[in-house]
This record gives structure tokens, sequence and C-alpha cells, in this order.
């Protein structure tokens, strides 16, 4: 309760027009969130995040990293009271699918909305989650981070984090149930992205990602056992071919 009073003090008397004091602010927010679990508030996280967003819309891209850290703090297990900022971050314009974009040139900027989105689809027993539109919309997000190429550029560090983020989401989305992923080939393309990396960084593998990739069909029953009397008759017949003729 006290970490809480004193943030939301410290936001208050930090104006974005302070870049600086903006990021060390959110350098704060994800610290103290991270290291000492605190539980937020539900007044505390309206404005918390509310004041991450603005920062987000006015601040300059070098602050957004830091920013996005401390939105990533607030809404990790906080995703059911986190429903009214969802259009701005989720939204059709919203922050978090603008930085995660496959054309953003910053990585580390990327993969740090990727890990937003990957927190913000975290599930609470009991709690209602993500509406449809979403949902869909951060599983397509991380559909396209595994299907995209690596660029020559990006190391393969800060890509392993951006699908770690990734394939989080995923399985958050995966384990709330209620989605379906015969929409637009998404179960083809998962199952591709999941196919190619997951013998990544093995001597000769090939990282270049299928469009789709469908299960091949099981057969419906096993074939029956063989009974007791054709395998002895295979054991006799097996023993009398071994046999030598004495001369």
């Amino acid at each position: 309760e006290h970490v809480c009073s004193l943030l939301v003090q410290a936001c208050r008397l930090v104006q974005l027009n302070q870049e600086h004091l903006v990021s060390k602010m959110c350098q704060l927010i994800h610290h103290l969130l991270n290291c000492l679990q605190v539980t937020v508030d539900e007044q505390s996280l309206d404005l918390l995040l509310s004041y991450c967003i603005r920062a987000l819309q006015q601040c300059n891209s070098w602050t957004h990293v830091e920013i996005l850290q401390a939105v990533a703090a607030l809404v990790y297990g906080n995703g059911p009271r986190c429903q009214k900022f969802l259009p701005d971050l989720l939204g059709k314009k919203g922050i978090l699918l603008q930085l995660s974009a496959p054309t953003q040139p910053d990585m580390d900027l990327r993969r740090a909305a990727v890990y937003c989105m990957a927190n913000l689809c975290l599930g609470i027993p009991g709690q209602p989650y993500l509406e449809e539109q979403y949902k869909t919309v951060s599983l397509q997000t991380f559909l396209v981070v595994m299907r995209n190429p690596k660029s020559p550029e990006v190391d393969d560090v800060t890509l392993c984090k951006l699908l770690q983020n990734a394939l989080k989401g995923i399985q958050s989305i995966l384990n709330a149930g209620r989605i379906n992923l015969t929409q637009t080939d998404q179960l083809g393309t998962l199952l591709a992205g999941l196919k190619t990396y997951m013998f990544y960084g093995f001597p000769g593998v090939n990282i270049e990602v299928p469009v789709v990739l469908y299960p091949a069909p099981l057969p419906q029953y096993e074939g029956s056992p063989p009974s007791k009397e054709q395998t002895g008759g295979a054991t006799n017949s097996s023993k009398q071919v071994g046999k030598k003729k004495k001369p």
C-alpha cells in the first residue's frame, strides 16, 4: 500500500515534458513491482497505467523501452482490471500494435511491446478474460513474430527474447481456451512456427518458416496385435529353419 502511494505521488510530481525523470520514474515502477511483488490496488493501477500511456503518446521514442517495461509490470496479473485501457493499447491504432509491428526498426522496442501484450494475455482463474477482438489481434501479432524471417542485423539473443515473449503470449491465450485457431489458417501458421523453432540453434537447421503446416492424419484404430497361435507358429517355423540335418 505504501509503495503504491509513493509511486502515485511521484507520478504526480514528474511532468511528461521532463523526459529523463519520466524514464527514471518508469524504471522505478518496473523495479519496485518486480522486486517487491507488490499487489497494486485498482485506483493506483488506473493512475499509473494512465500516466504510462500518456507518456508513450507524448514522450520521444528513446524513453519508450523503459515506459513499456513499467506497463508490462503494471498489467502482469491485472489484465482483467485493464479493460478500459485496451482500446489505447490494442485497438486499431493501439500503441502496442504500432510498436510491435514488423516495420518497427528498433528490435528492443518491438520486443518490449510484445512482452506487454504477453502480460496482458495472462489469464487469472475466476476473472474475465480479454474480449475476442483483443485476443484475436494479440494472437495474430504473436504469429507474425514467429513467421517473420530473421534480419541480418538482429542478433540471436534479441531474436530469442522476442520469440520467447511471443510464445508466452500464445501459451496464455491457449490456456485460457475459447479460441478458434481455424480462422485464417492460424493453426497451420502456429504449427509451422513451432516446428521450425523447435530445433532453433542446431547446426544446419533451416530457419525459413513455411506459410502453414498441418498435422498428418492419424489412423483411427491401431492394428490388432498378432494372436498367440500366429506368434507360436512363427516361432516354431523359425526353429525348424534354424536346425541342421545330421549326416
